[in-house]
């Protein structure tokens, strides 16, 4: 993602996390459901996701506060400081008198020299950084730099004096340190820009000086004679002779020129050649700094490294990860047109069946409590749907209570005017009892299948309980599916295989059940749900069968987009922690004062 992104990425994350913040449940889901409808997610990438939905949620928070659009206006780049440290540098320069008062010029101790050897100085020093490794845009920066750095960083508090809330202030905080390569790289643009047009300042404070007054050049030394001065000037003033032919006097006339037995000469010429040196040495290559500093800077404000890592990003991946659509990979047969096949969740109540159903719609619905009777209507979801416009929905209905009274009350309904009329009786007199009776209905109306999750070691009571509830469903004449649920501590395959087996044998009885599961709503795995599925898929109706096959189609390309997205993260971690570095201090004085220093919190 660019900057701009990233930033409100940050700002939404601020507001996401932090207390009190002006942002609910209801608007990060809103957040979510909203990114997912206009992205088109299913091959949306994780950047692109998260930007979007940055974009969204900034502009709910600007709508309710003005506050929030100045503040990521405030956040942005200063344009004006590359103009501003152009127009200082320049003018300091105007103001340094190169030359002086004296018009005198000594040819082994020009003014400019003090600036050709400060710019070699900056040069070496980033020269040795890149050696040891540490020149990309991650390297701490000089004083000057941090300083400028330091300055920048406060601009919004100033602008900004009255940040509403812990929220901004923490989004000011995390801007600084984010952005902090991408700063740190425009800053060095526009101190480089500055040098240069010092530079420049002094070259143009030095020629309009000498149109009005006369500059004489020659040396003086009390330890160097004019053959050594000669090899002196070759080097200093090497980039005059390379760059405009500048010929250096020989040895007898710089013999001449020794100020202790002479006026010198006329500067001009000299003059010129410390012109084209300090261009040469200063002005081209700090413009070519600035030329490389300002393609990092755009480089990152383009491709700004946010790494979608921790507490908050890795949950909010896996709500868009698993909440998008995915495309369907099979070939819609024209004599197949798309259904509607519907699944109902059965149990008595408070064995796990809304626990479960969260896990296979992979989101929060309903409620889960330790106590009976939690849910009181049957709510549906859609659990996959493919592109050729299949629908498969997971209906969680309320759980069994009186289940003996329940098939009785079942086997008297022979009408559905004593149906309805005992219903409405028992939603006033007795609304637990009233909930059963909604599961039912909701199985005869309109399940294709039945998903009955029992408790694989019921008390001996309970089994009872389960005989009387798989008697409900013998009535109701659905393929029933039966889940073992809380099936304990993990075992070997072959000893859940025999639980089973004596399960599949208890129930073989039932004309309903048509196959018997192990399917824990706390334990499983997605692998799991696709030998659900096949379970699903034997029993339905020969004419629904093409319709599921698409739909299983669509949930296997989802879950393997989940578990491909998965890895991913698991290998940005492994590598992360594979180059994890420490940088050890130095075991000198300096290494001990401070850690003597971190000792004591400083």
């Amino acid at each position: 993602m660019d900057e701009a992104a990233a930033r409100r990425v940050l700002l939404v994350r601020a507001f996401e996390t932090t207390p009190a913040a002006p942002w609910s449940d209801a608007d990060r889901r809103w957040a979510d459901r909203e990114t997912l409808r206009e992205s088109g997610a299913a091959q949306a990438s994780a950047d692109a996701l998260v930007a979007q939905r940055a974009r969204l949620a900034e502009q709910r928070l600007a709508s309710r506060d003005a506050g929030v659009a100045r503040l990521l206006a405030a956040t942005d780049a200063p344009r004006w400081l590359s103009i501003a440290l152009l127009a200082i540098g320049f003018a300091a320069g105007l103001a340094s008198d190169s030359i002086g008062g004296s018009q005198r010029i000594n040819l082994l101790a020009p003014p400019l020299l003090a600036l050709l050897a400060w710019n070699l100085a900056v040069y070496a020093l980033l020269a040795a950084r890149a050696l040891r490794g540490a020149a990309h845009a991650a390297a701490p920066a000089g004083p000057l730099r941090t300083l400028l750095g330091s300055m920048l960083e406060r601009l919004p508090s100033l602008a900004l004096p009255r940040l509403r809330g812990k929220a901004m202030g923490r989004f000011v905080a995390d801007w600084s340190t984010t952005g902090r390569p991408l700063h740190q790289q425009r800053l060095g643009r526009a101190l480089h820009l500055g040098a240069a047009a010092f530079a420049l300042g002094a070259l143009a404070s030095m020629y309009g000086r000498g149109l009005a007054f006369e500059y004489r050049a020659g040396w003086d030394s009390t330890f160097l004679d004019a053959q050594a001065v000669r090899r002196l000037l070759d080097v200093v003033l090497w980039p005059a002779r390379a760059l405009a032919g500048f010929d250096l006097p020989d040895v007898a006339r710089l013999a001449a020129l020794h100020l202790s037995s002479g006026p010198g000469e006329n500067a001009a010429r000299w003059i010129h050649a410390w012109s084209v040196s300090v261009l040469g040495v200063v002005v081209l290559p700090r413009l070519a700094l600035a030329a490389l500093a300002a393609w990092r800077a755009g480089r990152l404000a383009k491709d700004f490294p946010l790494a979608l890592e921790g507490d908050y990003f890795e949950p909010l991946l896996g709500r868009l990860a698993t909440a998008r659509p995915a495309p369907a990979t099979v070939t819609i047969d024209p004599a197949s047109p798309p259904r509607t096949i519907a699944l109902s969740l059965v149990s008595h109540t408070n064995v796990g069946k809304t626990t479960l159903a969260r896990t296979l719609l992979r989101r929060d619905i309903g409620e889960v409590r330790d106590a009976e009777h939690v849910t009181f209507a049957a709510e549906g979801h859609s659990l996959v749907e493919s592109n050729a416009g299949d629908r498969l929905e997971l209906w969680d209905t309320p759980g069994f209570g009186d289940s003996v009274r329940l098939a009785d009350r079942l086997q008297t309904s022979a009408t559905p005017v004593g149906w309805f009329l005992g219903e409405v009786w028992d939603r006033v007199r007795d609304r637990a009892f009233w909930s059963s009776q909604h599961a039912v209905r909701n199985v005869f109306e309109r399940s294709d299948a039945v998903l009955y999750l029992v408790d694989a070691h019921p008390l001996p009571g309970d089994l009872a309980m389960v005989d009387a509830e798989l008697r409900v469903l013998d009535l109701l004449r659905k393929p029933v599916v039966v889940l073992l649920n809380r099936l304990g501590p993990p075992r070997p395959a072959a000893a859940q295989a025999v639980e089973v087996s004596a399960w599949r044998q208890r129930l073989a009885g039932r004309a309903c059940v048509r196959d018997v599961l192990a399917l824990d709503a706390f334990t499983r795995c997605w692998v799991e749900e696709g030998t659900l599925l096949d379970a699903v898929a034997r029993v339905l109706a020969v004419d629904q069968r093409p319709a599921f096959a698409r739909l299983q189609a669509g949930w296997h390309a989802r879950s393997q987009a989940v578990w491909h997205e998965s890895m991913r993260v698991l290998a940005q971690r492994l590598a992360r922690a594979a180059l994890d570095r420490e940088t050890v201090a130095a075991g000198d004085w300096t290494g001990r004062l401070m850690d003597v220093g971190a000792s004591l919190g400083l």
